[in-house]
């Protein structure tokens, strides 16, 4: 099989070569070659059926996954994540297979599983791959909606013409990384999943599933960071991208494909920028049934009123028929040539009547009316069946209409597609709507509509848009709120009352317009809770009645007594081990200054029952996450330690007003054994604090919790899909790594301040210097901004050198992987600028700062916990460290530059200390200590570029 042949070569070539690259991990083509091989061998072990279904949550594993099935001479055949596994086993029930692949864990009746993920990247199974003896060598389901699918089966020869045919049309090659943008059911997924095996390529894949509203955020973001150089997406998702994102979405890329629905004209002008910027923009188009692609057109500047759906690939043959069958210029598409499957071998009366012969060659009929255009492109005109596209997937309406008539006490349904939405009227005795959800892929989102009877038009066929008008377009229930009727005009936009009626792609765009109009930052996490325009409304109300500005109803005396109860009477056992606390928590705790971090989640109400089930999912997450089991204490020296409580339970307080810091230290810091996070629910906010002491958490930690409780909140997380987070262990690595740490070697490595900076900090005054800083990673960000920082201030100051300590998220270390830990991972790694340094001096210095960090070093660890090899150099190391002269700390992109400014000014930062933060390419470095006293100065970033840094007190 010339795919394994390809990939067998490349791993034994570039074995250390990274393939795919993930959030999740990397893996070379050797680490892929070890997990397909132990896949193949388990294969074999369990004596599996030809056809073998898979189902990934995680993206990284489709890739060797598939090599695997191959290598044991099997057929894969993925399934649809997007469904709850029942329902996506039942979409393949037709088809004879007894071993699932997945990355979770599972139990199906009298089905093997094996879970992917469990495999070691770097066992070697020693497997040798067995000649493949299938003709079919893929299967894919069409038209991706609902109830039983047909299924396509592929051969070895239609993928080995569309991957050479496509890959040389775009040039894909070893430099080539391409987005992992797919859903790995559809078929286009194989022309970004097999570019590793076949070109060399790196397959970047995404963090999320790309229907959900954080990929769709993080696509443009992925494009700069990971320098993405291919892209294929739906038309309605690349002009999502654009309108959330602005024309410069694409000016990274190399080559965009799009394919899946018509290609607006008003997309191709949307692309014009993108064109300009030396993109190559392609409009694909061809049924799952002739592999993928059959016909492309490369989108120009001249297109006015149509975008062509263009030529055959070569070797893919087109013919147009009418309605006699006769050759014409506007037909049916028939599609012919190398691309042409074996069809729906399952179903012969279907394959029979969709594929057929013409002049001795076969033919798919795919159902779709085009024109042949003078210089001989072909132009969509539409389809002649019920098949409609959603989100580029192909859906079958009929396919709808009977899954939801076959539900209990539906007594019909019938299923329309009108401005771009699907429609489905039932009538029913009952509420259904619930259910029929259930039973739909989410990414489809119907508009689900319970009716009397349904409307016809004078010839007897439905009438679609007056039953709209009639049943659905109806006055909502006026309100009174200016809010309320402002949100109904944005949502209105998008043809839709309410918001669980709009898709992925449109909630994005509707978050935007919200943020906009009402000037508030909405995160993912909350905006899921927020599923009613009442409750949104509401929520954006409290937001803009709770500003900065406000003063918060503190605690009285009761509700503070209360909670002092709580954690008095608070009595527990605790396993034996010490578990470290990090370096900046010994330090916040050792200088008694007391670090809270509140998480906060709006509700639309808080009852007895809502409580209960916040309770219990924390108290299940303590299964998961160890930090929520940790009790704080000191030793002799007065040095913070943790340990772990035995049966944890959240000390949860119900009240109607606000916990100031100060009422929370009374509290969370005055008895060693108490723990260190509780539950305070606002009954007048209808609000849960999750409140952490001991600076528990970092901000990306932080992040990570709120989101992982929202899901399990919202049921779309189970609590056995969540990965073990142990801050215990990750603390035990640092306390590993460090005890060999040589302290002599580090006064070398950690900058010596030759000569002192003098800020100084006055009350009520802070400055803000600012410059051009248009880097996309935190990287960047530091590399860029703390030397052009760092020459203005040598310039102002006259000095030699700067030095500093800077604070980084590392989560994946050398012999550790913290990326799903949650607690204090943040690293305070040391760094040096010199007058004389070019911008590629200082970049080469600070990588090797953080590669040797990567091993899990930490300078400040060895200071605070006296260990280490060398300990004679310890008071040295620690004068070294302490001498430096600024900390510097890139917190993200701000809506708001003011509302930070604010919040700092009412924190006790050193005048050394800056909160760096970045809006729309612009750094902003806020601190106590002047940091430049002239105004302005111009700074040399590379040969091209000059930087104005300016300076201005807040």
């Amino acid at each position: 099989m010339f795919i394994i042949d390809n990939f067998i070569q490349r791993s034994q070539n570039t074995p250390d070569q990274v393939a795919v690259k993930s959030p999740n991990g990397d893996y070379t083509y050797q680490e892929i070659s070890n997990i397909a091989q132990q896949l193949a061998a388990k294969l074999d072990e369990e004596n599996a059926q030809d056809i073998v279904p898979f189902y990934l949550k995680d993206t990284r594993f489709v890739l060797p996954t598939v090599i695997g099935i191959w290598l044991s001479n099997r057929i894969p055949m993925p399934l649809v994540s997007a469904l709850d596994l029942p329902e996506a086993t039942d979409r393949v029930k037709e088809v004879q297979w007894d071993t699932l692949i997945t990355d979770l864990p599972a139990t199906l009746k009298q089905k093997n599983i094996i879970q992917v993920d469990l495999f070691n990247q770097n066992n070697h199974a020693d497997f040798k791959a067995k000649p493949f003896s299938q003709k079919n060598v893929y299967i894919l389901s069409t038209s991706g909606s609902t109830g039983i699918p047909k299924k396509v089966f592929l051969t070895e020869s239609n993928l080995k013409w569309i991957l050479t045919r496509l890959y040389s049309l775009i040039n894909v090659n070893e430099t080539t990384k391409f987005l992992f943008s797919t859903p790995y059911s559809f078929d286009v997924s194989l022309t970004e999943l097999l570019s590793p095996v076949i070109a060399g390529a790196e397959l970047v894949c995404l963090p999320t599933s790309p229907s959900n509203s954080e990929s769709i955020r993080l696509i443009p973001k992925l494009i700069n960071q990971k320098q993405i150089t291919h892209l294929s997406l739906s038309p309605s998702f690349a002009e999502a991208l654009l309108d959330i994102v602005g024309p410069e979405a694409f000016d990274k890329l190399k080559f965009l494909m799009v394919a899946g629905e018509a290609f607006p004209i008003n997309l191709a002008k949307k692309l014009k920028r993108a064109l300009n910027k030396g993109c190559k923009v392609f409009n694909l188009y061809g049924p799952t049934e002739t592999t993928v692609y059959s016909t492309y057109h490369q989108v120009t500047e001249n297109e006015e009123e149509y975008v062509p759906i263009g030529r055959p690939l070569p070797e893919g043959k087109v013919k147009v028929l009418d309605a006699n069958n006769n050759e014409a210029k506007k037909g049916e598409l028939y599609i012919g040539g190398n691309g042409v499957t074996d069809g729906y071998l399952l179903d012969s009366v279907k394959s029979s009547s969709s594929f057929i012969t013409l002049d001795g060659e076969r033919y798919y009929k795919t159902g779709d009316k085009v024109e042949i255009l003078q210089n001989g492109e072909l132009l969509f005109l539409e389809r002649e069946d019920d098949q409609v596209q959603v989100n580029g997937i192909r859906v079958e309406l009929g396919e709808i209409q009977t899954l939801v008539s076959k539900i209990a006490d539906v007594t019909t349904a019938i299923a329309k597609f009108k401005n771009k939405r699907i429609y489905i009227f039932y009538i029913s005795s009952q509420d259904k709507e619930a259910e029929i959800k259930s039973k739909l892929p989410t990414y489809l989102n119907p508009i689900i509509i319970k009716v009397d009877h349904f409307l016809y038009t004078y010839n007897r066929k439905i009438d679609t848009q007056r039953m709209i008008d009639e049943y659905y377009n109806r006055s909502l229930t006026t309100d009174s709120s200016n809010t309320l009727d402002e949100l109904k005009k944005l949502i209105a936009k998008y043809h839709a009352n309410e918001i669980k009626e709009l898709d992925s792609l449109d909630s994005v765009r509707f978050i935007v317009d919200v943020e906009n109009t009402f000037k508030i930052q909405i995160d993912d996490a909350q905006f899921s809770l927020l599923n009613t325009l009442e409750r949104l409304a509401a929520y954006i109300d409290k937001q803009q009645t709770n500003t900065a500005a406000e003063t918060r109803e503190q605690a009285n005396e009761a509700d503070l007594l209360n909670l002092k109860l709580l954690f008095a009477n608070f009595s527990s056992s605790y396993e034996d081990a010490k578990i470290t606390a990090s370096s900046t928590q010994q330090s916040l705790f050792s200088q008694q200054k007391p670090s809270f971090d509140l998480l906060r989640v709006s509700f639309p109400t808080i009852n007895f029952e809502e409580i209960q089930k916040i309770r219990q999912i924390f108290t299940d997450l303590t299964t998961k996450i160890d930090l929520l089991k940790f009790a704080w204490f000191k030793d002799r020296d007065g040095k913070l330690y943790f340990k772990k409580i035995i049966n944890p339970a959240p000390i949860s307080l119900v009240t109607a007003n606000s916990f100031s810091e100060t009422d929370l230290e009374k509290v969370m810091y005055s008895k060693p054994g108490s723990p260190i996070h509780c539950l305070i629910f606002n009954m007048k906010k209808q609000e849960l604090n999750i409140v952490f002491s001991h600076h528990a958490l970092d901000a990306s930690s932080s992040n990570k919790l709120k989101k992982i409780f929202v899901d399990l909140y919202q049921g779309n997380l189970k609590i056995e899909q969540i990965k073990s987070s142990s801050y215990a262990e990750f603390m035990s690595f640092v306390q590993e790594v460090n005890q060999s740490t040589d302290l002599k070697a580090a006064l070398s490595l950690v900058p010596q301040t030759q000569e002192e900076l003098n800020l100084t900090k006055e009350d009520g005054r802070l400055y803000i210097t600012k410059f051009a800083c248009p880097a996309k990673t935190t990287d960047q960000i530091y590399i860029n901004g703390l030397y052009l920082l760092s020459q203005a201030m040598m310039k102002d100051h006259k000095m030699k050198k700067i030095t500093g300590k800077i604070a980084l998220n590392i989560r994946k270390f050398s012999n550790f992987d913290a990326s799903d830990v949650i607690g204090d991972i943040h690293a305070t790694l040391p760094w040096e600028v010199n007058e004389n340094d070019t911008l590629t001096d200082f970049a080469k210095r600070y990588q090797m700062w953080k590669d040797h960090y990567t091993k899990g070093t930490d300078y400040r660890y060895c200071i605070f916990n006296q260990i280490g090899s060398n300990l004679e150099y310890r008071n040295a190391l620690s004068k070294q460290w302490s001498n430096m002269n600024i900390s510097p700390n890139y917190i993200g992109e701000v809506n708001s530059v003011k509302a930070i400014a604010d919040d700092i000014l009412r924190l006790p930062f050193k005048p050394n200390y800056i909160t760096m933060v970045s809006k729309e390419g612009v750094l902003y470095c806020i601190s106590y200590g002047r940091l430049l006293e002239k105004f302005k100065y111009q700074v040399k970033l590379n040969d091209e570029q000059v930087v104005t840094v300016t300076t201005n007190e807040y």
